[in-house]
């Protein structure tokens, strides 16, 4: 996994994301998002974390945090550094701009609808049974819940004319 990569711990839900700081054989040394706690942990049970669009983040550019929104524009790897480079929305200006996965300084916590919608909560759970595959991002029921809220707000903007939604 490259070094700044966004990742996640399963067993450690709450804590939310984390950054690579370093590996160092079958173990990686992560620090969290939230709380800039430090720790080792295998390898093995570190993952990706991906932002989805509409995810509201806080990106460190030259020095300065900007609040920004991704957006819903294909996800690409930078390939000097192996990290994803993702498309958003400045809060401040509007523009719009592309910025590797190791500027973003904060995932800025949502409102549940909001996390629904964003998968924001990215509630990995271990795979079940006798099956040793890594755990999964989100599950079949979590999907479709997502999908039911955005067509009921896509529902509810075509009958209000915008009103709502």
């Amino acid at each position: 996994m490259p070094i700044g990569a966004l990742v996640a711990v399963p067993e450690l839900q709450s804590e939310g994301p984390a950054r690579t700081v370093s590996e160092q054989g079958t173990t990686t040394v992560i620090r969290f998002l939230a709380t800039g706690a430090q720790m080792t942990q295998d390898t093995r049970q570190v993952v990706r974390y991906g932002l989805m669009p509409g995810t509201r983040i806080t990106a460190d550019v030259d020095g300065t945090p900007r609040a920004a929104e991704i957006l819903p524009r294909r996800i690409e790897r930078d390939a000097q550094s192996n990290l994803l480079v993702y498309t958003l929305r400045w809060n401040d200006d509007g523009a719009e701009a592309r910025i590797r996965e190791d500027a973003v300084a904060k995932v800025v916590a949502s409102e549940p609808v909001d996390a629904l919608a964003t998968v924001a909560f990215h509630d990995l759970r271990p795979a079940h049974g006798s099956h040793r595959g890594p755990p999964e991002p989100y599950g079949p029921l979590t999907f479709c819940a997502r999908e039911e809220l955005l067509a009921w707000r896509d529902g509810a903007w075509l009958a209000t004319g915008g009103v709502v939604g």
